[in-house]
């Protein structure tokens, strides 16, 4: 019984010393629907770039495609 039970916390602990050297995979699901919201509402428009010193240009900033 005490062989199965440290066998089992040594796998739980190399288990998470994997992820933790690995690290989580990025999920995409939440970033995705927010920039395929952002994409259907886009709309070209005219973007003030600041470049320093008090100077300012104007851009036409296009919708990004896909």
């Amino acid at each position: 019984m005490t062989k199965l039970v440290s066998l089992l916390g040594l796998l739980v602990v190399l288990s998470l010393g994997a992820i933790a050297w690995i690290g989580l995979p990025a999920t995409d699901g939440i970033a995705g629907q927010g920039q395929a919201a952002s994409i259907s509402a886009c709309a070209p428009a005219e973007v003030a770039v600041d470049e320093g010193y008090g100077i300012t240009r104007h851009i036409a900033r296009p919708c990004p495609q896909r």
